[in-house]
């Protein structure tokens, strides 16, 4: 499957709305992702113009 397809995809969110769900400014989870390479766990998907699309069921999991 294509990136972009799946960054289009009703399953993904973007890092404003990832970091709401998580009760988190976007800037921690953007320092948590380029610091560890994740934010636990939670690996978004990359889109060509820089944007990052973070997949809703990562999202969910990482609440647990």
């Amino acid at each position: 499957m294509h990136k972009e397809a799946a960054a289009v995809s009703p399953s993904t969110e973007s890092t404003e709305t990832f970091a709401q769900r998580h009760g988190v400014q976007p800037g921690t989870v953007r320092n948590a992702l380029y610091t560890k390479g994740s934010y636990f766990g939670a690996v978004p998907i990359k889109l060509p113009n820089g944007r990052l699309r973070w997949p809703v069921t990562a999202a969910k999991a990482a609440q647990a």
